[in-house]
């Protein structure tokens, strides 16, 4: 037995191993790009689909034909053109859904062949899973799920229950893998406690750690001395966690109370921010943010740890009423809002807002001015509550409708989506999540750049990599494991 079932992650990779050649998408695409309207419409029944390298391996002969149903389907989406002609576009319009209707339909039928024998959890996984190069010779390789996270999903498989259910225990449990055949029982076992859930609960305690820290630092800060004192004196235990994981949470995926704290840091040093500073405000910026995205529907989120079905969809619906309603209700009436408190704010002889043509105005205005001004400000507020509550009223739960589309189909194919993007993120084996990071960068990372420019195989660095994990991250996820065994 190779080494590869000591890691849950690989079963389809081994899988894919024992096949000498995988066939690739894009060849076929093109395949696809000759056919006729009918054959389109017969397409899943041809040998187009049905690559004789994967004949006796069902999951990934399925898996390979959805994959290149969906990146057709995707070009077609891409690819759309239409002429500035009313009848022209309207032709092209309707020419363009009928295509897509077709894909889509081949896609369905596809997956009801598949599903109409019995398919056992890892035969799902595998056709959901497995990998496809895109060209031969190209290091880029896609998977069916990878197509269900897109802005314009497949519906249909989307929403199936079969595919729900999968990704779920995904979620939960991780890759599917049978113990019997692993080489080391207890191995296994533990790196088993690598699921996308736990990777994202590993994440998000991070990075509650980091508020944490940042919330003791601004409750109780430095006082800044009235005389010399060396300027380490100021950098403690504190100081040093919280620069550590401002550092080693990544900058570019909502990283902005992170990078705001390092800049706090890195402008105060050799000292610290001192409240007043500037620095200081930067860091109460950055908490303030950071207490902000916990709450969108991006991972790593403390909606995410609860039950997905009811949790996403109801913050989903709160998030698309605030960016969608809320924000252009506002955005009419913020004209009409800024005279009326420049009106008010006028007649009462402020300095808010004032101009310098209206200096020849000595005398206040009279009471009657300033009464009916005011007047016109609540007015004002009123027509946008009132707009609020006419144009976004209370949902009520579709009780008939399954949970994920408990408020609207709409919504619940965004929530399912959201779902399936954190799962992909949280996918890959062996994560080090902050601080651990910056063990694995400086003890993993910098060596193995070094020395494979030696010549020393990569494989090495991947038993490195899995021993590196098993001794200073696998323990937190087995604490954080035992802690959630409880949640459903």
């Amino acid at each position: 037995m190779n080494e590869d079932t000591e890691n849950p992650s690989t079963v389809v990779r081994s899988t894919q191993n024992e096949i000498p050649s995988l066939p690739v998408i894009v060849p076929t695409l093109r395949q696809l790009d000759m056919l006729s309207q009918d054959d389109l419409e017969l397409v899943h029944t041809s040998n187009v689909l049905r690559p004789s390298q994967l004949s006796g391996q069902r999951p990934m002969r399925v898996a390979f034909a959805l994959l290149v149903l969906l990146a057709y389907r995707r070009e077609r989406l891409r690819d759309q053109r239409f002429s500035d002609s009313p009848w022209d576009r309207w032709f092209q319009e309707t020419e363009a859904k009928r295509g897509l209707v077709v894909i889509e339909k081949n896609i369905q039928l596809l997956w009801e062949e598949f599903l109409s024998s019995y398919c056992n959890p890892k035969d799902v996984e595998g056709a959901l899973w497995t990998e496809f190069p895109l060209e031969e010779g190209c290091s880029q390789r896609i998977r069916v799920v990878d197509h269900l996270a897109e802005a314009d999903p497949p519906i249909y498989l989307l929403t199936h229950q079969v595919v729900q259910y999968s990704l779920l225990n995904y979620w939960r449990k991780g890759p599917v893998v049978d113990p019997s055949t692993a080489r080391h029982y207890l191995t296994t076992k533990y790196d088993s406690l690598c699921t996308p859930r736990l990777s994202h609960a590993v994440d998000l305690g991070s990075r509650m750690i980091f508020f944490a820290l940042l919330a003791s630092y601004t409750l109780d800060p430095p006082r800044k001395p009235s005389i010399y004192i060396a300027s380490l004196e100021y950098i403690h235990a504190r100081e040093i966690f919280l620069m550590l994981f401002a550092v080693s949470i990544p900058w570019l995926y909502l990283g902005i109370p992170f990078a705001l704290t390092t800049l706090a840091f890195l402008s105060s040093l050799p000292s610290v921010p001192f409240p007043g500073d500037i620095a200081f405000n930067i860091l109460l910026i950055s908490l303030f943010s950071q207490l902000f995205l916990f709450h969108l529907p991006v991972p790593p989120c403390p909606i995410f740890i609860f039950s997905l079905q009811d949790t996403l969809p109801f913050v989903l619906l709160l998030f698309w009423r605030v960016s969608h309603v809320i924000v252009r209700l506002f955005l009419f009436f913020l004209p009409a809002l800024i005279l009326s408190l420049y009106l008010l704010s006028f007649s009462m002889a402020d300095t808010f807002l004032r101009i310098q043509i209206t200096s020849w105005l000595v005398d206040p205005s009279p009471m009657e001015t300033r009464g009916g001004y005011l007047v016109l400000l609540f007015l004002v507020m009123a027509m946008i509550c009132i707009c609020f509550f006419v144009v976004v009223p209370v949902s009520s739960p579709l009780i008939s409708s399954p949970s994920w589309d408990v408020y609207s189909k709409d919504i619940g194919v965004a929530a399912r989506t959201a779902f399936v993007h954190a799962l992909i993120r949280y996918s890959y084996p062996y994560p080090f999540p902050p601080p651990f990071n910056t063990v694995r960068f400086l003890f993993l990372l910098i060596p193995s750049f070094v020395f494979q420019r030696l010549g020393v195989p990569p494989s090495l660095f991947d038993k490195l990599n899995r021993g590196l994990w098993r001794l200073i991250v696998g323990p937190v996820f087995l604490l954080i494991g035992v802690l959630m065994s409880k949640l459903p």
